[in-house]
């Protein structure tokens, strides 16, 4: 499903060092000669108070250590793939504007190493006055007694489901691309209640060319048609 990419390791060389530092004290505990020699070292290096003893506490994983030294910067490249990752997301942004695409929604993604594009998939309180035939008191009668909700969630749940699985098969061997669906969640600002249909995009230096942008682009507006299409199927049908 994806190429070969330019994702920003969020560590930097230090950060790594560290990890490899940490991933030696916890396979030697038991081994006092070197344990201790590590330890002695540790505290010849003037790291910060909060690294020191997260290196020496071995109830600190790798895991969990690795977000403890992430909050520093000397430790990390966040701010390069930040400004990357941005970069990126303004190049497709501004492209799929230019190709009439709206209806979406953007931000860049540290994780996957790139950027997401969602749209969001979602019906209002007219949707259910127009599927069960009522008036406005009936409706609102449905959402205060919590009902609304819960179906809006279980239909959402299936339709979206439905929608993945659509877009996986027709447009999965799109390189650089993942699908995924967000948690079902209510928005209060426009009164919708939604799951989030997401398209994260590695990010790749092979795009600072305008020809594989515009067919990156073209890739992506084709599976946001797909999703309208989809969404149109079987929400607003």
């Amino acid at each position: 499903m994806t190429k070969s990419t330019d994702k920003i390791d969020l560590l930097s060389k230090e950060g790594k060092q560290l990890m490899e530092l940490k991933e030696v004290l916890l396979a030697n505990q038991d081994n006092p000669l070197i344990y201790d020699a590590l330890i002695q070292t540790i505290q010849s290096k003037g790291l910060q108070k909060k690294v020191v003893d997260s290196l020496q506490d071995n109830k600190v994983d790798k895991e969990k250590f690795e977000k403890i030294i992430i909050n520093y910067k000397a430790y990390t490249n966040e701010e390069l793939a930040k400004k990357t990752y941005s970069n990126f997301r303004l190049k497709v942004n501004s492209s799929l504007d230019r190709h009439r695409v709206d209806h979406y929604q953007s931000d860049i993604s540290l994780e996957g190493g790139g950027i997401c594009i969602f749209k969001k998939i979602g019906f209002n309180q007219d949707y259910f006055a127009r599927e069960f035939r009522l008036n406005k008191r009936e409706a609102n009668r449905l959402i205060k007694d919590g009902f609304a909700e819960k179906y809006a969630e279980l239909k959402l749940a299936a339709v979206t489901k439905t929608m993945l699985e659509h877009v996986e098969h027709k447009h999965g061997k799109v390189p650089g691309t993942l699908f995924s669906l967000s948690d079902f969640y209510y928005d209060e600002e426009s009164g919708y209640y939604n799951i989030d249909f997401k398209i994260n995009v590695a990010y790749s230096a092979a795009y600072d060319s305008a020809s594989a942008l515009t067919a990156l682009v073209k890739d992506i507006k084709a599976i946001l048609d797909s999703i309208h299409i989809q969404y149109m199927k079987n929400i607003k049908s």
